[in-house]
């Protein structure tokens, strides 16, 4: 079973990385000719600089969403969304029943408003 939680979100950032590799690496090219003044390839360096850095956040998008693919695989693997139902000895269910009933009589006496009233409580 394949699941990707936004098919495409992925698309649009391999699209944008698919952008961004060549301009980052024809950049680098540029920063290399010895014939260019000096402070174009300092512009040329603060481009190449803002490239990678969206790169490396565009990257770091696509680890997460593969994480998320993995980590769902696994959950599925795992029985989701099913559980096990928890195996109970009759003594034990007539022990919680038992429980059950004092907890939704004390739950009542606050649903009700009314005080308990009785010998040592007029």
């Amino acid at each position: 079973m394949s699941f990707d939680p936004d098919p495409s979100l992925r698309a649009e950032l391999d699209a944008a990385l698919a952008l961004l590799l060549p301009q980052i690496e024809g950049l680098s090219h540029l920063e290399m000719v010895s014939a260019i003044p000096t402070d174009l390839i300092a512009e040329f360096n603060a481009a190449s600089t803002t490239r990678s850095h969206r790169r490396d956040l565009i990257v770091a998008v696509l680890h997460a969403l593969d994480a998320v693919v993995f980590t769902y695989a696994t959950l599925v693997a795992d029985g989701y969304p099913d559980l096990p139902p928890i195996p109970l000895l009759p003594s034990i269910g007539d022990e919680l029943a038992a429980e059950l009933a004092v907890i939704e009589a004390a739950i009542a006496v606050f649903k009700t408003g009314q005080p308990e009233t009785g010998q040592f409580n007029p």
